[in-house]
């Protein structure tokens, strides 16, 4: 009896359904890349920047929606964009003014995600309003799943040769320098890389919800190993598992997925965050990060 409750519970769903499947696969994808970039994102201390570039690529996405609709093509490019047009404008401000860079960053996302939520709401959409910001990867189609297939792979083929020029950049620039990089050119790509992504997830659980899966797993590696191979591996676990109990509960009581898997992401960081106060054997409060450049 147990056996048959735990079949129906988590093996059923993704037998009987393609849905449940295709869902599946852009959240293992999703979280292979972003856990990467999320742990880069909290190990530089640029949380603000993603949460920046989430929520200022609402308006590109805004406006390819009421040229094409919800053309997979056209989200992206419009996101693409609108992502890169907040940090230039948010930098360009902090350069010629006496603006902190934090502030400017918060600023320009709090006026581009003004800006996407007018043009949403202008399109007199209700149900396109909800799928933009919240997303239902439950009913992605096929286009966007292989858009965040190719993003996927794109960006990890792209990371096994950015990792150590980034890890230099944290630690010693100057080094990364001497030996013949270009450190705003690696903080660009790695920048192009986190719109993607934000992009590829805004598309599967909302512009909302997207930052969640990127940073909420690198968060809770982050508190419970040292080591940085570690802390990549943990997130990348810690995200797949998360993601996958979204899922299955979002399915089982009709819940939104988005929210749901963000949700499931959340509990693993509370319960991280207990763990860590009983004298994690991961941790200690001296412990700082191992790494290998």
């Amino acid at each position: 009896m147990p056996f048959n409750i735990l079949y129906e519970t988590l093996y059923l769903p993704f037998a009987e359904y393609d849905f449940m499947r295709s869902a599946l696969a852009a959240c293992i994808c999703l979280t292979l890349s972003t856990s990467i970039l999320g742990t880069f994102i909290v190990f530089k201390r640029m949380s603000l920047m993603g949460e920046a570039l989430s929520h200022g690529i609402l308006p590109g996405i805004a406006v390819a929606f009421m040229v094409s609709g919800l053309s997979t093509l056209s989200l992206t490019i419009g996101g693409m964009i609108a992502g890169i047009l907040v940090v230039l404008l948010s930098f360009t401000l902090s350069s010629k003014s006496n603006i902190p860079e934090d502030s400017s960053l918060s600023a320009m996302y709090i006026i581009f995600l003004s800006i996407g939520f007018l043009l949403l709401s202008s399109a007199n959409s209700g149900v396109h309003l909800t799928h933009i910001l919240f997303g239902n990867i439950l009913a992605i189609d096929t286009d966007t799943l292989w858009l965040i297939i190719i993003i996927s792979i794109s960006t990890l083929c792209t990371m096994l040769f950015l990792t150590k020029p980034l890890l230099y950049a944290s630690f010693d620039p100057v080094l990364l320098k001497l030996k013949g990089y270009s450190v705003s050119l690696i903080q660009s790509i790695f920048l192009v890389l986190v719109v993607l992504n934000l992009v590829a997830a805004c598309q599967a659980i909302g512009t909302l919800m997207a930052l969640g899966v990127m940073l909420l797993p690198a968060i809770t590696s982050r508190i419970l190993a040292t080591r940085f191979k570690h802390i990549i591996f943990l997130s990348i676990a810690l995200g797949i598992c998360g993601n996958l109990i979204g899922l299955l509960v979002s399915y089982h009581f009709n819940l939104s997925s988005g929210p749901t898997i963000v949700l499931a992401l959340g509990a693993f960081f509370l319960l991280s965050t207990v763990y860590s106060q009983k004298n994690s054997p991961f941790r200690n409060k001296q412990a700082t990060i191992k790494h290998r450049p």
